[in-house]
C-alpha cells in the first residue's frame, strides 16, 4: 500500500510539471509562428 501512494504523489507531480512543459512549449510555439 505504500508504494502505491507513493506512486499516486509521483503521477500528480509528472501532471504537474507535464502541465508547466505544455504551456511553456506553447508559449515558445506562439513566439516562432
Amino acid at each position: 500500500m505504500k508504494t502505491n501512494v507513493i506512486n499516486i504523489e509521483q503521477l500528480e507531480t509528472r501532471l504537474e510539471t507535464a502541465e508547466m512543459a505544455g504551456a511553456s512549449c506553447r508559449i515558445i510555439i506562439e513566439i516562432d509562428l
